[in-house]
């Protein structure tokens, strides 16, 4: 495959790894701050990822190979076996 194509696909594929990280995270909070006695901490730690995320995913730019490769290998690995966005 021509490897500007290949990394095409890699930056779309980090950048939808990062969205689905943003979205588990907004979720997971939701879920903490729904409980009758959340855990005001962990609501902070998730708010502190999202918030860290969203920075990721802004910086991100197509030329940056490292920073794709970081991006499929440690979150690809929490949404493929179903992990806590706090895992890592």
């Amino acid at each position: 495959m021509n490897p500007d194509i290949q990394q095409e696909i890699n930056f779309e594929v980090a950048m939808s790894i990062l969205n689905d990280m943003i979205g588990r995270t907004s979720l997971e909070k939701l879920a903490e701050q729904k409980k009758e006695h959340p855990d005001q901490n962990l609501v902070a730690r998730l708010d502190a990822r999202f918030h860290q995320l969203w920075d990721e995913r802004s910086a991100l730019h197509y030329d940056n190979h490292v920073e794709i490769e970081r991006v499929l290998n440690e979150y690809g690995s929490i949404l493929k076996n179903g992990l806590s966005v706090m895992h890592g």
